[in-house]
């Protein structure tokens, strides 16, 4: 696998919140009867700060996307967009449903998951990215800095890794006749991997 095979989106353990401002990623709960319309307490400056790193910090998603023994392993797993886009497109598979990360790791084990060197070459080109750094171009085999013709570096607007969301389509399975995955996020993936790869290996 290459760098340009890295981009994927995120599927996590089912995990409790350590507490009711532990930050992004938490599923709302029902409202309680009488507090309708009642003003939800505005987050402090410094946990929307720790929030918002959870998942834009390289330092943040490290600790997320490798196994932590504070958080009980491996809190979040990236999915493979080739694995997701070869998968689901196969033969046989028109019908298949995507399903949450138990489900996955039972059935394909580690295949439908960045792991490895692909995890680090991701978290690497993130982290450079965090720094305006991270312009690599695919070339013989090596990665090195795509310029433009005044000599700049470009930088790329299609990250390794990126995140999808979207709204449960029934109680019992957030899409449950595979509608987003056919309609929505299999063409989404086909298009940004296509153009992260155009972009990775144009001429300049």
């Amino acid at each position: 696998a290459t760098c340009r095979q890295n981009m994927g989106c995120t599927a996590s353990r089912v995990v409790q919140p350590e507490s009711a401002t532990e930050g992004a990623g938490r599923v709302p709960q029902p409202q309680k009867p009488g507090t309708k319309g009642k003003a939800v307490p505005k987050l402090s400056d410094e946990a929307l700060a720790k929030a918002d790193a959870r998942y834009t910090k390289t330092t943040e998603l490290r600790a997320l996307l490798t196994h932590d023994a504070a958080r009980g392993g491996v809190a979040v797993r990236l999915l493979r967009a080739r694995w997701l886009l070869e998968h689901y497109q196969a033969e046989g598979h028109e019908s298949e449903r995507l399903e949450h990360r138990q489900a996955l790791e039972r059935a394909h084990g580690d295949e439908p998951f960045v792991g490895g060197e692909m995890l680090e070459r991701v978290l690497r080109e993130l982290e450079e990215d965090e720094h305006g750094k991270c312009n690599y171009k695919a070339a013989g085999g090596e990665y090195r800095e795509v310029k433009d013709k005044y000599n700049d570096p470009i930088p790329i607007a299609l990250p390794s890794a990126s995140a999808l969301s979207h709204m449960w389509l029934d109680r019992s399975h957030p899409d449950p006749k595979a509608r987003n995955l056919r309609d929505e996020w299999l063409p989404a993936l086909e298009w940004y991997f296509s153009e992260r790869v155009r972009q990775l290996t144009m001429d300049t």
